[in-house]
C-alpha cells in the first residue's frame, strides 16, 4: 500500500508559473504511491494540490474546495509525505485556509475591532 492510498488529489496550477513537465511529474508520484487523480473537485476529492501563485483563490476549482472543506496545500505536501513514508497532516501546508475562507461566499468579512 502506498502513502497515498484512498486519496484523491484535484491539481490546479497555473500552467505559466509551473511547466508541464513539474506538473506531469507530481502526477506521477501521486498516482505511483496509490493515489488517485481527480479532475473536478467533488465529495471524494481528499486534497487539492495548487501551486502557490494568486489565482489560487480565484479559481473555480479552489473555491468549490473550501466549501467542501477539502485542505488545499502546495507542491511540497506531496514531496514532504513521501520522503516521510506517510500521509502528513495537511494543516501545515494550507496554502488557502478553508475556515477562514469559507465565510467569504456568504457575504461575511471577520475582522479584528480595534
Amino acid at each position: 500500500m502506498g502513502v497515498f492510498h484512498k486519496c484523491q488529489f484535484v491539481l490546479d496550477f497555473d500552467a505559466s508559473r509551473v511547466s508541464y513537465k513539474v506538473r506531469q511529474g507530481l502526477k506521477n508520484k501521486i498516482l505511483q504511491d496509490g493515489g488517485m487523480i481527480g479532475y473536478t473537485v467533488s465529495r471524494k476529492t481528499t486534497h487539492m494540490v495548487i501551486d502557490e501563485g494568486s489565482k489560487a483563490s480565484f479559481s473555480y476549482k479552489t473555491r468549490k474546495a473550501q466549501k467542501l472543506n477539502i485542505p488545499i496545500v502546495g507542491m511540497s505536501y506531496i514531496d514532504d509525505c513521501l520522503s516521510s513514508s506517510r500521509l502528513l497532516n495537511p494543516a501545515s501546508y494550507l496554502i488557502v485556509d478553508t475556515q477562514a475562507q469559507a465565510g467569504f461566499g456568504l457575504g461575511k468579512i471577520v475582522g479584528e475591532h480595534v
